[in-house]
């Protein structure tokens, strides 16, 4: 089987496999090597429960997640657990922001550093919940206030502390 037929069997659409194969880091990548990893991937994807459709989603957006490697994915599964993250969480943070999972856990650890460094603490301001939303309660320094609420999408919420942080 050619690789854009396993794209389209999967549920992939053919503008969506023109865009992830001719993605700077796979359009080197041999065929079958992307289609043996491919496979890998999505199987583990959807053991961690994520369906078809939000699989389609992440690796559009987060074309590299194709060639990471089942041991990549479950330690950073594990890492992501020990940061005191519960399954829901996780799931809604890979959901959201898929290239966690491309990232090294010292990034990603320097990243949550200093958002708590910006008091940004993740049990105390942080609250995913079932709309896929953060909500951030900050708190201001200004006497009798009682902080403020906002609520906005959870990919922008580390889309944010990633430009802070940069």
């Amino acid at each position: 089987m050619i690789l854009k037929d396993k794209f389209i069997n999967y549920g992939y659409h053919t503008e969506d496999f023109i865009h992830i194969r001719s993605s700077y880091s796979l359009s080197n990548v041999r065929e079958e090597t992307l289609s043996k990893n491919m496979d890998i991937v999505i199987e583990w994807l959807k053991n961690q429960f994520f369906s078809m459709e939000e699989i389609i989603k992440m690796t559009i957006v987060h074309p590299d997640l194709l060639m990471l490697s089942k041991n990549k994915l479950d330690n950073k599964l594990r890492f992501l657990n020990v940061l005191g993250y519960d399954e829901n969480e996780i799931h809604k943070i890979i959901k959201s922001f898929p290239s966690i999972l491309s990232l090294s856990e010292n990034k990603i650890k320097k990243r949550i550093s200093d958002l708590e460094k910006l008091n940004y603490s993740k049990k105390k301001y942080l609250n995913v919940n079932n709309t896929d939303k953060v909500e951030l309660h900050i708190k201001k320094f200004v006497a009798g206030d009682k902080g403020s609420l906002f609520k906005i999408p959870l990919k922008a919420f580390f889309r944010m502390s990633l430009a802070i942080i940069r």
